[in-house]
């Protein structure tokens, strides 16, 4: 159930995205094979508009009634700090290290 979730927030903000920006410039799959024994992951959210790149990584949250302040700030430290962060370096890093990424657009064009 908890993917079912993430899955719709994403596609969710993939469709807000989409209405923001034109689809050929939206990237809402976000892995790719470098070679075919290996696939990677970039950022949840992908916007490229000719030299200028707009990287979104997504955490949902919702707490549970019975949380507390310090396991909030645990839950920020984990999925915020460590995961997220990393995977935005993670995808300026394969921005860098592979010259060419492809994956589909919002119009389904690669």
């Amino acid at each position: 159930m908890k993917n079912k979730r993430k899955q719709d927030f994403e596609s969710a903000v993939g469709k807000l995205n989409a209405a923001y920006f034109f689809c050929e410039f939206t990237f809402s799959t976000n892995t790719f094979k470098p070679n075919p024994g290996k696939e990677l992951e970039l950022a949840d959210k992908v916007v490229w508009l000719d030299d200028l790149m707009i990287l979104s990584q997504i955490k949902e949250r919702i707490a549970p009634p019975n949380t507390t302040a310090d396991k909030e700030r645990k839950w920020f430290a984990d999925e915020v700090v460590k995961k997220a962060t990393r995977q935005m370096r993670d995808t300026l890093s394969y921005l860098k290290t592979y010259p060419k990424i492809k994956v589909r657009n919002n119009r389904r064009h690669v």
